[in-house]
């Protein structure tokens, strides 16, 4: 019974004599240590089971206990590392007591193998630093490799490189994810090929990547961001679908640009992102007035927060009007920002910043509730009865809140259904979803008009058009600059309109300055019009005194 439960324990057991002898042991011993019966390990030293150097130190071990009775290991326990039949080491946690049988100072060890505990130490490790999809590092472990080369003792130079994949989301919005990871761990792969074997780069964001490099010179660094420009230029194939992408990189160098880790990173970002900015530009390297320029964002980006929370947003309005008789037959609220440092600031040089910072959805927000207000009040004094068209933020416009937001505005402001319209660019349409397209439904079924602004500049097709049911389109000011003396833009302007008539949606041309404009588009079948030509945005008082003077349009 005593060798049944002997050989039933889980762990190894080995009973060793003051010489170190192996006396007796079980089978899980034999199992673990890699033997093929107990037979090649009785009579044999236990350091035969541990790897160098503490082979050549038990035995001393052992004569210093026996002299001393203080052990390292004796009632403690341990974490060491066992040998192998074959040679290989694994790691273990060794407890052992001591005993006496039949006049024999004896000692009993329990071996617990703890191989499978340190591999799965060991993922939770990699995982804490490393990216599972392409196997890359992530921020959490660049982070810590950018302190290792910050601390070198030579300060050796080094470059940080901010690699980011343009107009990835559009992979994922066509394709799915699926092919957007391939298309990531792929990236990932290109990226490997170009590096050198001290080089090390990082997956820090969805399609964001982060190289950092030794370098010797300043042109070894943008050489490296150059290759790996052109090493992305070449077509994925995944799937069975070739796709061609192109990357913006921005580069800062050690020390030149910054000191720390988070400021290497973050001037390397900021470079990036001027690359974008820049038509035809692929690699960027920082230099200082893109630190000003970053400066001076972020405080009109927290000012722009404050108007918002402050209510300092002021919205003027453009009258739309009939190409006939230039009667108002509708409004546009169009939102301009009263800075307290800089004054009135035009809407093309704050709206691409606050999309950029994520505060388009607050701004359409207090558009819509600001336009339905001053819409019912200018019914309310007789001023005008005509629907006032609101710009919304797309993803504001998709997202199931949308249509509560809507049905809280109007009842806020007691304004008619029917006299508020909403406006989104086509670009929309590219990115159908059923929570689009109930949106849709459930405004016009209140009453609410739909118009997709633009029309013709952006990338819908036709059956899109068609399936998302828009109550108007607005033909783009760049169709109508060049009226009507261009033969091309006669042309566009013509489709455009031979598109809406026979999907019968109603048609705004936007941007007219002259009357043969206006009557071009009366004669092309364009009943509705906006423009300089009949007036310009104006804020609510001076409307009050427009819609008073009920301009005629000028005589033929």
């Amino acid at each position: 019974m005593m060798r049944a439960i002997f050989d039933a324990a889980v762990d190894s057991l080995l009973i060793i004599d003051e010489d170190g002898v192996i006396q007796a042991l079980n089978s899980p011993a034999v199992r673990a240590f890699g033997y093929a019966d107990e037979d090649e390990l009785l009579g044999r030293n236990v350091s035969m089971l541990m790897p160098s150097p503490d082979r050549e130190l038990h035995d001393s071990y052992i004569r210093a206990y026996l002299k001393t009775g203080r052990g390292r290991i004796i009632g403690l326990g341990r974490s060491m590392t066992a040998k192998r039949f074959d040679g290989t080491t694994f790691p273990v946690h060794v407890s052992i007591s001591e005993f006496e049988h039949e006049g024999r100072r004896l000692f009993a060890g329990i071996v617990h193998d703890e191989s499978a505990r340190a591999e799965f130490a060991e993922r939770i490790n990699w995982m804490a630093t490393h990216d599972d999809l392409t196997g890359a590092l992530n921020r959490r472990g660049m982070e810590a490799h950018i302190e290792s080369l910050l601390g070198r003792e030579d300060g050796g130079r080094f470059a940080v490189l901010v690699l980011d994949i343009d107009s990835f989301r559009l992979v994922n919005d066509n394709h799915g994810h699926r092919v957007g990871d391939q298309l990531l761990v792929g990236t990932a792969e290109r990226i490997r090929q170009v590096l050198g074997p001290d080089d090390v780069f990082a997956r820090i964001g969805a399609d964001e990547f982060i190289v950092a490099a030794p370098i010797t010179s300043d042109s070894d660094a943008e050489a490296l961001a150059h290759q790996l420009a052109v090493q992305l230029e070449a077509p994925f194939h995944v799937d069975g679908i070739a796709m061609r992408m192109t990357a913006s990189l921005g580069l800062s160098v050690f020390p030149d640009h910054a000191d720390d880790g988070d400021s290497l990173v973050s001037r390397a970002d900021m470079a990036m992102t001027e690359a974008k900015r820049r038509v035809g530009t692929t690699v960027n390297v920082f230099d200082r007035s893109l630190q000003e320029q970053s400066d001076a964002e972020y405080r009109l980006v927290t000012r722009l927060r404050e108007a918002i929370d402050d209510d300092r947003l002021v919205l003027h309005y453009q009258p739309q009007f009939s190409l006939t008789t230039c009667e108002v037959t509708g409004l546009e609220a169009l939102v301009r920002w009263d800075d307290q440092e800089t004054g009135l600031v035009p809407p093309d040089e704050f709206l691409p910043i606050a999309q950029q910072h994520g505060l388009m959805a607050r701004i359409s927000e207090w558009v819509l509730r600001r336009a339905c207000l001053d819409n019912a009040e200018l019914i309310a004094r007789g001023a005008a009865d005509v629907p006032v068209a609101v710009n919304i933020d797309p993803p504001l416009f998709a997202d199931a809140s949308f249509v509560p937001l809507i049905q809280d505005a109007l009842a806020e402001s007691g304004l008619a259904p029917d006299r508020l319209e909403i406006e989104v660019v086509e670009g929309i349409a590219l990115n159908l979803s059923p929570q689009l397209t109930h949106n849709i439904t459930a405004l016009q079924e209140m009453g609410v008009t739909i118009t997709m602004d633009d029309f013709g500049t952006g990338y819908s097709s036709m059956m899109q058009l068609a399936s998302l049911r828009f109550d108007r389109v607005k033909i783009d000011r760049g169709f109508v600059a060049e009226l009507p003396d261009d033969r091309k833009s006669r042309a566009l302007v013509t489709a455009v309109l031979g598109i809406a008539f026979e999907f019968e949606i109603e048609a705004v041309a936007e941007g007219i300055e002259t009357d043969q404009q206006r009557v071009f588009l009366e004669k092309s079948g364009c009943r509705v019009g906006q423009g300089y030509l009949h007036q310009r945005p104006v804020p609510f008082p001076d409307l009050l005194e427009h819609l008073a003077a009920k301009r005629p349009c000028p005589e033929a």
